[in-house]
């Protein structure tokens, strides 16, 4: 709030009534001898200063601050993770390292509940020769390392890389027989040179299997 002091001037000036000179006539006979004439001087009055106008101090305006350049932390909320200890895990490794050499044992049409379906395949392989089944089964046996140290049970549908099959009805029926928690089938499906990425398949469920 800004305060305006406010000052009256007052200006006081004083003089005698009648200025100037003022005569008496002279008295009667019987009167006493005349008075000695009076001269009338105007009566000086010391000037009066007026009150000093209030000097107001306004409050002292703090200087700006810097802005923060530290950067801004925020902790997320605490999740407590799902109990893995104990839990049984199946990981499928898609395809083997043998299926080339055994062409016609997987391409033997097997009974997928909802139709049929080839046994196995040989898989795809990169450009350069690298082969899916050989992906598959190195990503199954890392993950396989990690669930283990997290108290996980782990099985394997195949446990080498150099064998045929087994047939994707029998990879099924091992997590099935393991009571499996969750079924992981990996694989690295083909596609355009420029791909990235990856996806994950949730099958449905199958009325009369599941």
């Amino acid at each position: 709030m800004r305060v305006i002091g406010l000052a009256a001037a007052v200006a006081i000036s004083l003089s005698a009534c009648g200025g100037g000179t003022s005569s008496i006539a002279a008295p009667s006979p019987s009167a006493p001898a005349p008075l000695p004439e009076v001269s009338s001087t105007p009566i000086e009055q010391e000037a009066v200063s007026p009150p000093a106008a209030p000097v107001v101090i306004p409050p002292p305006v703090p200087a700006p601050s810097a802005p923060s350049t530290a950067p801004v932390t925020t902790t997320p909320p605490s999740v407590a993770p799902a109990p893995l200890a104990g839990r049984v895990v199946v990981i499928d490794p898609g395809h083997d390292g043998g299926n080339a050499a055994h062409a016609r044992d997987i391409a033997t049409q097997v009974d997928i509940g909802t139709g049929t379906k080839e046994c196995d395949t040989v898989g795809a392989q990169t450009a350069d020769g690298y082969p899916e089944h050989a992906l598959n089964f190195d990503v199954a046996q890392r993950l396989r390392d990690r669930l283990t140290s997290a108290g996980v049970r782990v099985a394997l549908t195949h446990t080498d890389d150099t064998g045929w099959g087994p047939c994707i009805t029998r990879r099924a029926a091992i997590g099935n027989e393991a009571h499996a928690a969750a079924a992981i089938s990996v694989h690295a499906d083909g596609g355009p040179s420029n791909g990235r990425g990856f996806h994950v398949i949730l099958p449905a469920p199958v009325a009369g299997l599941n």
